[in-house]
């Protein structure tokens, strides 16, 4: 039996975590699937209900894959700012040094599959989709999850959020997550299109 290829954890980073995020945070407002989620993660689970769990959950991370394409990846890509507010530039102070804060979006690069008819091409384009943009989908796809995860908790369900110092840090971490990933997905697309655009040159 083949253990786990770099394709196969690219399926399941992409997909199946964020999938599972997805589940926890539909939970909160759905006691069925609440149930069944703690069934799944009992002591003696069924094979029914760990197979419609996993089911499920490559369902939403599908779903949330799609609104990612959709509204991520189109802000990557079009969403411009020079960082004046009222004319004034804004800078980022990184140690002793002031960098002009601004949103750059991603350049697309297309893939022209003509130029992968060669092998070397093509191998170096797998590459590149297993060790980048399964990354990539995964820090969005983890974004929209965690995302839809503070909405269900703290929107919904009206967990507290300071009422306990546990309360305010987990609220806070989930915060500082959800921004490190959206920028992290964005660095990582760069990436992948600089890539494509070599292999395609």
């Amino acid at each position: 039996m083949e253990g786990i290829t770099s394709t196969t954890f690219g399926y399941i980073i992409a997909f199946f975590l964020p999938g599972f995020v997805c589940l926890q945070s539909i939970s909160y407002v759905s006691d069925a699937l609440r149930d069944v989620l703690d069934t799944a993660k009992g002591k003696d689970p069924s094979i029914g209900i760990i197979f419609y769990t996993l089911i499920a959950a490559l369902i939403c991370g599908l779903i949330v894959s799609a609104f990612r394409t959709v509204v991520l990846e189109w802000a990557y890509c079009k969403w411009k700012w020079e960082g004046k507010v009222r004319g004034r530039q804004m800078y980022i102070k990184i140690g002793r040094r002031q960098l002009p804060f601004k949103i750059i979006p991603v350049d697309r690069s297309p893939v022209i599959y003509a130029k992968l008819l060669d092998d070397k091409r093509l191998a170096l384009y797998q590459a590149t989709v297993d060790n980048n943009y399964r990354y990539y989908q995964f820090y969005g796809n983890l974004c929209i999850a965690l995302t839809l995860l503070f909405f269900c908790r703290y929107v919904i369900a009206g967990i507290p959020i300071r009422d306990t110092m546990g309360h305010f840090l987990i609220f806070s971490v989930n915060v500082f997550v959800i921004a490190f990933l959206f920028f992290a997905a964005k660095a990582s697309l760069r990436g992948v299109y600089k890539a494509i655009g070599e292999i395609c040159a």
